[in-house]
């Protein structure tokens, strides 16, 4: 969905609409202020500043909209604590950081197809989205994996054996057993993002169904990884200072 407009009335009505254009919205009584936070990955997030800790009433209304009524009383109700408003996760409600490798996956079936590669920075750490889709006929999987950490940005391709050196003082090889992207992947296969930690990402292999890539980031700096569906993803979160 597409999120048209952000409207406020007087009443402290906050309104949704998620089709079209932007819109307009006012600040009322209780509402102080209202400011996007984040989009990325289809989660859109939005942060509301209340003059008060106040009880909400949320309404799910047709054409598309989700209305959010603000109690504007002169004090917080003493009979129930107010409702939070949905927001988008914290870091730490994804799962904690860790100083160590990573892995998962599973190597099983026709190999995954990458698909995609991206990167992006969010509050507290800097984020590489690597997109698969099953071959015809076969079941979506995150292929068996393993995010290795290093103190430099050197690394060996495969199978050519040549050196490559990335931007940055520390690294991180990422390793796919059950993986290719020799036909489907059209992106860059060298990024430079620079990102707060995270500099360059660039392919190192893609032979007999073992896909790797390195990353090299500025500083050496803990890891999570989450294993997304719909469409298939591996999400590594490198921790910015």
């Amino acid at each position: 969905m597409r999120l048209a407009s952000l409207e406020s009335t007087r009443n402290d009505q906050i309104c949704l609409p998620l089709s079209g254009k932007f819109a307009r919205w006012n600040v009322g009584r209780e509402l102080g202020e209202i400011a996007q936070i984040g989009n990325f990955e289809h989660q859109l997030s939005y942060g509301i500043g209340l003059s008060s800790s106040q009880c909400v009433r949320v309404l799910q209304l047709t054409n598309s909209r989700l209305v959010i009524d603000v109690a504007t009383s002169g004090s917080a109700s003493t009979t129930a604590a107010p409702t939070p408003l949905p927001t988008q996760p914290s870091a730490t409600d994804l799962g904690a950081f860790s100083c160590l490798d990573h892995s998962g996956g599973a190597d099983s079936g026709p190999a995954m197809q990458l698909t995609a590669v991206r990167g992006a920075h969010q509050t507290g750490f800097d984020r590489i989205v690597f997109e698969f889709a099953p071959q015809a006929g076969a079941s979506a999987h995150i292929p068996a994996y393993t995010v290795s950490r290093q103190a430099a940005a050197k690394f060996i391709k495969d199978p050519s054996g040549l050196p490559v050196t990335m931007r940055g003082s520390a690294g991180l090889r990422i390793v796919f057993h059950g993986a290719t992207g020799a036909t489907s992947y059209t992106g860059g296969r060298d990024q430079i993002v620079n990102l707060p930690v995270v500099q360059e990402v660039e392919q190192l292999g893609d032979f007999e169904a073992v896909l790797s890539w390195g990353a090299g980031l500025s500083q050496a700096s803990c890891l999570r990884t989450l294993e997304l569906p719909n469409p298939t993803r591996l999400v590594i979160d490198v921790q910015t200072p």
